[in-house]
């Protein structure tokens, strides 16, 4: 299921514009509050976006924890998907937050891009959850 980002966004995050809304700092969060129907199952969730990349950007170092057990690390360097797996095991509570963390975000304006300030890291277009197995 494809869902809009905006009702998810906790902390972290920048004003949204039309189509994504950016990482601003090296920490940003997302709540999700599942229905109870996807409790007790393996989930993927994709994250489709593109990461801040500039000349002297050439990667976004990223690591991503739900409810604070690290579930992806890895680098973005063009536009890309993040695609998380969350075991059922850590899919217990209604209440999932996703803590994303760009310890390389900077600036447009440290780049020489813009008068923009916004430490960039990550712009979040949309989200997927798909249920990967039944409880057994």
């Amino acid at each position: 299921k494809n869902t809009p980002v905006h009702q998810y966004l906790n902390t972290g995050w920048s004003s949204p514009e039309a189509e994504f809304v950016w990482t601003d700092g090296k920490v940003a969060t997302l709540k999700f509050l599942l229905e109870e129907s996807l409790l007790h199952h393996n989930l993927s969730i994709l994250f489709k976006g593109f990461p801040f990349i500039t000349s002297n950007v050439k990667k976004q170092d990223y690591s991503i924890s739900v409810n604070g057990t690290v579930v992806k690390e890895g680098f973005l360097h063009a536009q890309e998907s993040i695609e998380c797996y969350i075991p059922k095991t850590l899919n217990t509570t209604q209440e999932l937050i996703f803590e994303f963390n760009f310890p390389k975000c900077s600036s447009p304006k440290s780049q020489g891009l813009s008068s923009d300030e916004r430490m960039l890291g990550f712009a979040l277009a949309s989200i997927e959850v798909e249920v990967l197995e039944s409880i057994s």
